[in-house]
């Protein structure tokens, strides 16, 4: 008995009516690595020749049974998805909607055994494949050409027999469930789910007898691209109003949102719509706000329009709901999401609510109850020293969702071995809502020890500082735990000698010969060095025994004879060891000095020229300071710094983790 359907006329999606688009199976397969001999049709039951290789030497799958003694069926394809399983008769599969389905229907004895059994069409073909549909959202498929089986609009359902040396199934056929119409129309849509069978037709002496197709083996599978559950019965992935939480995920930030904060909805896709190839298409935000005593003080609808272009790799969109309606303590926001794949299948999450809250105040009285502080990199607790120019990004929380905080700043401490100093800066943290805050302490130069502590405002005016915090940066023994022979590394310091005070900020330039190197990089409080392109703070080896353009621009410079204002430029022999200890060059105002492997530029003041100056632990240099002091007093701050550097340097340097 065939299979029949109701002409039902179907949509897909809620909405989009397949009108032509019909299923049509294709059974004679372009391009199929097995050739059918053109003596097949004269003569069905001629024994097939023999092939030069049998098609089942280089890919052998599972042949189901149809219900039929003596008849099963397979894939015949390798690169087609496994639609026939192993075992069962589900799928473990999606296929694309645009892939073909080659089947080949394999038999014991001849299927075409006479001249009526042989017709290639119609209820009396000897095989019949019959295919019957339920779209996404639970409607019936059916086909334009039949209402009774699925079949191609040709005169041609199947082919062959094949050429096989196959001891068992020495008879293979071929039918396909074709991707498109003979015009390349889609035949199938995403989320379809296909039940199909084989039938296969007898005439004993005139009476034709069918076996398998509606009361055999019903073999199932759904193409992918759709939402991987429907709420719509019917539907084979029904699962009612939990679909869209199986779709999507949804989260709300702040999820108690304070006076004043906007609240971000963000929509991701879930592992198993990745899985399936299906992302959102669009998606709508219903939002309605009631005040505390139920008058409705507004509705607003948000949509987006490239849902897919928000975070790269991942099918995710976000929504804002405006600090607008966050204007009304205990206000209550109910919203309402639409969100639909590409192909137009919507679903719809049950309603949810927040109320709006007031900003309240701390309500311990200490840092660590009322607030909570991470990193990243973690520095709150002993670690490892951090690598150069690595940002720790700050994020502080409120630890009571209706405690908001007003304001938050981050006070550091940085300590250059190096120069022997210590420099304190501050930075205001931002505001991502009214319970988040976030800030970042930069990254920073080799050897750097680091301080620190936030500090949290509430709305009542209320403060709470953090304990302290330390980290530190790698030392240069680290990075570069060794300099070969031809190699070199030296520091660049900037100092404005008119100002008392190291330079932040001023642009440092070091290019080689033939200006084969460059590096570019600025001072933090008055340190650089060579370093890598795109991370100023990661030092390098430089070659031995050539001269580099050294050029320092800093705004704050004066300028003087011989200078463009603000830029001051050396040539700097540089050797492996660079343990010199020389005025390199000076005028009235400016005077760079080498010290070891530290070059200083002391700008906006003035040193007394001395071509080479002896090493420090020499009577003969002291005596020479002490006169240029006399000279001078400009010189007095570069000479009592430089004392207390070299004195810093004898010492081992502390690190303190936490």
């Amino acid at each position: 008995m065939l299979h029949r359907l109701l002409p039902v006329v179907p949509t897909h999606g809620g909405g989009r009516t397949l009108g032509a688009v019909a299923l049509v199976v294709v059974l004679l397969l372009a391009g199929l690595l097995l050739t059918v001999p053109s003596s097949v049709t004269a003569s069905p039951a001629a024994p097939a020749p023999t092939p030069a290789a049998s098609p089942a030497a280089a890919f052998n799958p599972p042949c189901a049974p149809i219900n039929v003694t003596g008849v099963c069926v397979s894939i015949q394809n390798p690169n087609e998805p496994d639609i026939v399983p192993a075992t069962g008769t589900q799928s473990p599969v999606e296929p694309s909607t645009t892939q073909n389905l080659p089947l080949v229907v394999k038999s014991e004895a001849p299927l075409n055994t006479t001249t009526s059994a042989s017709a290639r069409s119609g209820p009396d073909s000897p095989i019949i494949l019959n295919v019957t549909g339920t779209l996404w959202n639970g409607d019936p498929y059916y086909s334009n050409y039949d209402g009774s089986v699925f079949h191609s609009a040709t005169d041609q359902w199947w082919d062959g027999p094949l050429n096989t040396t196959n001891t068992t199934y020495r008879w293979w056929y071929l039918v396909n469930i074709s991707a498109t119409t003979t015009g390349g129309q889609a035949n199938f849509l995403p989320g379809m789910s296909m039940t199909w069978s084989i039938e296969i037709t007898y005439n004993v002496s005139g009476n034709f007898i069918h076996e398998g197709g509606p009361d055999g083996p019903q073999f199932h599978y759904t193409y992918d691209g759709a939402w991987p559950k429907s709420p719509y019965k019917g539907s084979t992935q029904y699962d009612g109003a939990a679909a869209y939480g199986q779709d999507l995920t949804t989260t709300v930030v702040p999820s108690q949102p304070n006076w004043n904060d906007s609240v971000t909805v963000s929509l991701a896709t879930t592992p198993l719509d990745v899985a399936q190839n299906a992302s959102i298409g669009q998606a709508y935000l219903d939002v309605t706000e009631h005040g505390s005593n139920g008058t409705l003080l507004g509705t607003a609808t948000f949509s987006v329009s490239s849902p897919n272009g928000v975070d790269t790799g991942v099918a995710k969109t976000h929504f804002t709901i405006p600090a607008s309606y966050a204007q009304q303590a205990n206000a209550t926001v109910l919203y309402v999401l639409h969100v639909s794949d590409v192909w137009g299948d919507w679903v719809t999450s049950a309603p949810a609510t927040y109320k709006v809250g007031g900003n309240g105040s701390f309500a311990v009285g200490q840092f660590g109850d009322d607030l909570g502080l991470v990193s990243s990199p973690n520095v709150n607790f002993p670690t490892s020293p951090i690598a150069p120019g690595t940002p720790v990004a700050l994020h502080l929380t409120s630890q009571n969702q209706h405690t908001a905080i007003a304001s938050a700043t981050i006070f550091y401490s940085v300590d250059l071995p190096e120069l022997g100093t210590v420099n304190s800066f501050s930075s205001a943290m931002s505001r991502i809502n009214s319970t988040s805050f976030s800030g970042t302490i930069p990254g920073l130069p080799l050897g750097a020890g680091v301080n620190f502590t936030v500090e949290a405002w509430d709305f009542a005016s209320t403060g709470e500082v953090s304990t302290d915090y330390n980290y530190s940066v790698q030392p240069i023994g680290t990075v570069l735990p060794s300099i070969a022979d031809n190699g070199t590394f030296f520091y660049v310091a900037v100092r404005d000698a008119g100002a008392g005070t190291w330079v932040n900020g001023a642009t440092v330039s070091v290019i080689g010969p033939g200006a084969y190197f460059r590096s570019v990089g600025t001072t933090f409080a008055g340190l650089a060095y060579p370093n890598a392109t795109g991370a100023p703070y990661s030092p390098i080896v430089v070659p031995a025994g050539s001269t580099y353009t050294v050029t320092v621009d800093d705004p704050g410079f004066h300028g003087g004879s011989g200078t463009t204002s603000g830029v001051v430029t050396l040539q700097l022999p540089a050797t492996h060891a660079m343990g010199a200890h020389t005025v390199l060059a000076a005028n009235n105002s400016y005077a760079i000095y080498e010290s070891g492997d530290l070059v200083v530029f002391w700008l906006n003041g003035t040193l007394p020229s001395a071509p080479v100056a002896p090493p420090e632990t020499s009577s003969v240099f002291i005596g020479s300071i002490v006169g240029l002091v006399v000279a001078s007093a400009a010189v007095y701050p570069l000479v009592g710094w430089y004392r207390r550097i070299q004195k810093r340097r004898e010492e081992e340097t502390k690190r303190v983790t936490l």
